[in-house]
């Protein structure tokens, strides 16, 4: 199986050790040294191949409230202050990091729908999939459909072509880095709900380590925990329609 590709939403990460036929290879990067636009999602590759901390640019979104451009999927929810079904805390060598959440979301990857995905964000001050302030989960769909992925515990780390995890920090909002789940990342994910079909719920709360893709030998891991409850609104069809 394909690894899941693409975190802009940017995800992330990884990983070493993985069969060739199992991964994607990753987008060859622009003159500066970016990804290509449209990319949800940084790919999971092998942990010796560098991330962009942001790797999409486009007309996003430091206001507070939605983003509502083209990229703002309709799963996406305004969190109240004080939310405790959505929300993150994220630690970084023994110090906090500014991470206010408010929106959550959950949508399909629409830059590789031979290999569909569902993505469920969080995000701090914007609803754009592209962009932004955000930590993010990939879901491999065709593993929950075998039920690789169920409700229950889920064990977050590289190599694993089920999930990938990534914490996107702009630099507009300092130490502008990604994390994700690249070599050295660990932590848990309990689902208690998930599924493909618009009306669903994935829901689920965690417990991660992820390390720096950049430059993991001399960034500290970034230390995330906290949840998430969406609801899935549209088909892998209404994303990718031609």
């Amino acid at each position: 199986m394909k690894v899941v590709a693409a975190l802009g939403l940017a995800l992330l990460a990884v990983v070493a050790g993985c069969k060739k036929d199992e991964m994607r290879p990753p987008p060859a990067p622009m003159l500066d040294g970016s990804y290509e636009a449209g990319s949800i999602i940084p790919p999971r590759r092998d942990a010796g191949v560098p991330f962009d901390a942001e790797p999409i640019l486009d007309a996003s979104t430091d206001a507070p409230g939605p983003d509502l451009d083209a990229g703002t999927p309709p799963g996406c929810i305004a969190v109240p202050t004080g939310d405790m079904a959505n929300w993150a805390t994220v630690t970084s060598a023994s110090r906090t990091l500014g991470f206010t959440v408010t929106n959550a979301f959950a949508t399909w990857d629409p830059t590789d729908c031979a290999t569909p995905t569902v993505v469920v964000g969080l995000a701090d001050s914007s609803c754009s999939v592209f962009s932004g302030h955000r930590l993010v989960f990939a879901f491999d769909r065709d593993s929950i459909d075998a039920s690789l992925i169920t409700v229950g515990v889920l064990m977050v780390g590289p190599g694993d072509s089920r999930l990938s995890v990534a914490y996107l920090r702009p630099a507009t909002a300092g130490m502008g880095e990604t994390w994700g789940t690249c070599a050295g990342s660990s932590g848990s994910l309990e689902l208690t709900a998930i599924g493909t079909t618009p009306g669903e719920r994935i829901a689920g709360t965690f417990d991660l380590v992820l390390s720096d893709c950049t430059d993991p030998i001399t960034t500290p891991d970034a230390q995330l925990t906290g949840s998430f409850d969406v609801t899935l609104q549209e088909t892998l069809a209404d994303v990718c329609a031609p």
